[in-house]
């Protein structure tokens, strides 16, 4: 399956980049972040763009911000990062300001496609070009964050169509994506770009839940698309010339934690800090303690240890 993925992408790649070329090094200073994701990355642009927020009682995976305006009880690891990295407005909520802050995640985005085209990285890419007047600055760096909603999805896919081309299909389709999503900012003058690959969605309450088979299902399909996507980058950089693509392993990074969480503070990556579907008393007494905050969204201090760990692997370019 892996395989077919990388060769499809590979094919989407040649066609979007030119005749192969080396790309420059050397350590990575930013005029600005443009961030494109979804609800991992959104510090508020859905309830910019709908007014309505999460309250009690609450479901496992929620239709709207919390009263944080953000998926989670406090700020998302790239307004952490911007902060620490001296470029503050680019972590910001870019639908609220959309000429002056650079962060246009939205909550419930796929990479692939949606039936809501806003709700895509392309439909980000394209929002961000047409209020920058199509010129993407090549001293920016260029967030992308997707993978999770399209790996989901897929497993859902999965429940109906267990020969797995459904899922498949949806997953190729994402990483095909964010080739498009790099093609179109390459194009327009980008060049610098921090790449995250998908989060192991097995980890997640919402699908630890479901028992041992839905685990190893996203589990595999978790690792097809971040497969694909490996492939695909490495081709994009071989192909792009000047271009710079900064790859940080999430899937990784949330395998070291499940693995030793007392090594980041972490006393429950089982459960959510959220109780479901009771009006008192619903939050945890501890939240910096979980892992996760809902079924499928992290805490607060969960998105702070990946802001911190982002930022010592930038540093270290």
């Amino acid at each position: 399956m892996t395989k077919r993925f990388i060769a499809l992408t590979l094919l989407v790649v040649s066609l979007a980049f030119g005749p192969v070329a080396s790309a420059d090094g050397g350590r990575p200073q930013f005029s600005n972040f443009y961030v494109f994701g979804d609800s991992l990355s959104d510090p508020g642009n859905v309830f910019t763009l709908t007014g309505m927020t999460a309250v009690a009682p609450f479901e496992p995976i929620p239709s709207a911000p919390y009263r944080s305006k953000r998926f989670t009880n406090g700020r998302v690891w790239v307004e952490r990062l911007a902060n620490w990295m001296g470029v503050p407005k680019g972590g910001r909520p870019a639908f609220l300001r959309p000429n002056k802050f650079g962060n246009y995640a939205l909550g419930g985005s796929r990479a692939g496609p949606s039936d809501n085209p806003l709700f895509t990285l392309n439909g980000q890419v394209d929002t961000f070009l047409n209020n920058v007047g199509g010129e993407a600055s090549p001293n920016a760096l260029y967030i992308i964050w997707f993978g999770g909603n399209d790996v989901r999805d897929a497993l859902v896919a999965a429940s109906s169509d267990p020969t797995f081309a459904t899922s498949e299909a949806i997953i190729a389709a994402g990483v095909q994506a964010e080739v498009a999503g790099i093609s179109k900012l390459y194009a327009a003058g980008a060049r610098k770009f921090l790449i995250l690959n998908a989060p192991n969605v097995a980890l997640t309450p919402a699908v630890t839940s479901q028992g041992p088979a839905a685990v190893g299902g996203a589990l595999l399909l978790s690792q097809a698309f971040n497969d694909g996507l490996s492939g695909a980058l490495d081709f994009v950089e071989a192909s792009a010339p000047g271009i710079e693509i900064y790859r940080f392993d999430v899937f990784a990074l949330l395998s070291d934690i499940a693995a030793d969480p007392a090594a980041f503070r972490l006393r429950n990556i089982v459960d959510a800090c959220l109780e479901f579907f009771v009006v008192e008393d619903p939050v945890c007494k501890r939240p910096n303690r979980f892992l996760f905050w809902d079924a499928i969204h992290p805490t607060r201090f969960t998105h702070r240890t990946l802001a911190k760990e982002v930022k010592a692997f930038l540093r270290a370019q």
